[in-house]
């Protein structure tokens, strides 16, 4: 028997769910689910209910890729691009005015998105955005170009505007009698970690939980979750983690490491050791356990480094990952050591919430902290992934600093690896010094 649970149900049930709140409202943003394009739902107990809903075609989803591709990159694919471009860019009174054309805000929580710059119209440019958008912002960039100051500014728009319409919607929501503090996100805009990390700085927020799957990858899990709610079971339950994916036996990665022909061997202390060229400054793969489940790295298909030399950043980007050298990495640190480096911080075990950081911090650990003294952080509890706690320790043995650097163990473009012949190949094919995967060591 086949059974529809609608878009954005499965999305608030991805997300409330496992949160492990009692009760909690529920903000969805996305392109669009059937014909809702943003939803604001209620969940107590067992039961999730709408209270109210944005209809196509004002979607804040359709907004941002428009602005995407507008800037020469893949909708649907980059936005994260146009984020880290954000911070690049400066207020532009121009800009803005045109902007205000484009998507008009209220400061009752509301906004109206005219369609004419996306739905309507010719499309001779994009795919997304129309013929409009050309006529008031000027040539699209190509992908090959360079990018301008223009560009920039609209990155650091597009990104101020979503950030202040849902603030304005949970600041709204804050207003009700049944407002306990909690915020629940889920929708592809939840992978935007800077929206998440301003709704989390509110004063009206105490708790804010985001899934590690924010984006249609959680929606069959919450389509589940949800029906078996309706045939009485109780799915309600707190994610500590997102290892849900494939694991791999001693015997098999070892393998796929002579299979591969690399010289390899097996340390009973590769916590240390991993943690000791980390110090060195040397760039490590890290292949432990089973895989995340989402698009974050969090300690089980990883690429480490050091995160006190300013210059890693640029490497990794330039000589592992292949992309971009202005794209920021993020810091996995030990959770009980948080509080040092990120102030009035919230729970963060999956990578979703962007902080920001004190000079000091800044000068500490340069690698992971973005041009706006941003940073997205993953907080690693010892009882939750045990080997990339204990890692990351050793590296504060070391350098006093219980922080590394942690990006998708994969190239530019590609998937997080999964395999151990996944592994090994991005391995070669990349600037990694060492690969760690169970207890072997891998060298070129």
């Amino acid at each position: 028997r086949v059974v529809f649970i609608p878009h954005h149900i499965s999305h608030a049930a991805a997300s409330f769910y496992i949160s492990g709140l009692e009760e909690a409202y529920i903000l969805i943003v996305d392109g669009s689910g059937e014909y809702k394009c943003t939803s604001v739902l209620r969940g107590k107990g067992l039961d999730i209910n709408e209270v109210l809903s944005f209809k196509i075609p004002h979607s804040l989803g359709w907004f941002y890729q428009g602005v995407t591709e507008f800037l020469g990159f893949i909708p649907n694919r980059h936005e994260g691009k146009t984020m880290a471009l954000a911070s690049y860019g400066v207020k532009n009174e121009e800009i803005e005015n045109k902007f205000s054309k484009v998507i008009r805000l209220d400061e009752r929580g509301s906004y109206r998105y005219d369609a004419r710059y996306s739905f309507l119209g010719v499309h001779s440019f994009g795919k997304i955005y129309s013929d409009k958008m050309v006529e008031v912002f000027g040539m699209p960039r190509r992908h090959n170009n360079d990018i301008s100051e223009r560009d920039k500014s609209l990155a650091y728009y597009a990104q101020s505007i979503l950030e202040e319409a849902v603030s304005g919607i949970v600041k709204d929501i804050s207003k009700r009698d049944d407002y306990k503090g909690n915020i629940c996100i889920a929708g592809g805009v939840g992978l935007n970690c800077k929206m998440n990390g301003a709704l989390a700085a509110l004063d009206c927020v105490d708790n804010i939980f985001v899934p590690p799957f924010p984006n249609d990858s959680g929606s069959a899990l919450g389509a589940a979750l949800y029906l078996s709610k309706k045939i009485g079971f109780n799915p309600r339950r707190k994610m500590e983690h997102a290892y849900w994916g494939p694991g791999f036996h001693e015997h098999e990665i070892e393998r796929a490491i002579r299979l591969s022909g690399l010289k390899f061997r097996k340390d009973l202390e590769i916590e240390k050791t991993a943690a000791r060229l980390i110090a060195e400054d040397k760039i490590v793969g890290w292949f432990q356990g089973r895989l995340e489940a989402g698009p974050r790295a969090l300690g089980a298909r990883s690429i480490l480094a050091n995160p006190l030399r300013r210059w890693v950043s640029q490497h990794v980007n330039d000589k592992v990952k292949h992309r971009e050298v202005w794209r920021p990495f993020a810091p996995a640190i030990l959770f009980e050591d948080r509080d040092d480096y990120i102030k009035n911080s919230k729970d963060s075990p999956f990578m979703a919430l962007s902080f920001t950081v004190s000079d000091r911090v800044r000068e500490i650990i340069p690698a992971v902290i973005h041009v706006d003294n941003s940073t997205r952080p993953q907080f690693v509890k010892k009882d939750v992934s045990l080997r990339f706690w204990k890692l990351i320790n050793e590296f504060k043995q070391i350098s006093g600093v219980p922080v590394v650097l942690n990006t998708s163990f994969n190239d530019n473009e590609e998937p997080i690896v999964s395999s151990p012949a996944e592994a090994i190949k991005t391995f070669n094919s990349s600037g990694m010094d060492y690969l760690v995967m169970g207890d072997f060591i891998i060298s070129k």
